[in-house]
């Protein structure tokens, strides 16, 4: 989080200069990696979930039997 902070420090320093394009494209960047994190730790939950279910299905079959 605290790079954040320093990224978005330099981006309101390049704000005051006029340079407006770079601070935008620095935050789209932000959100993309944020959006690319979320969705990484999304999938591997996602897979716990795959593996435990999996898990409890052959529990169920050796019950069946």
């Amino acid at each position: 989080m605290l790079l954040d902070m320093d990224i978005l420090h330099k981006d309101a320093e390049l704000a005051e200069t006029g340079s407006v394009d770079v601070v935008i494209v620095d935050v789209i960047q932000l959100l993309i990696f944020h959006k690319m994190l979320l969705l990484f730790l999304m999938m591997k939950k996602l897979m716990r979930i795959i593996e435990i279910l999996k898990a409890e299905d052959k529990d169920d079959k050796h019950k069946i039997d």
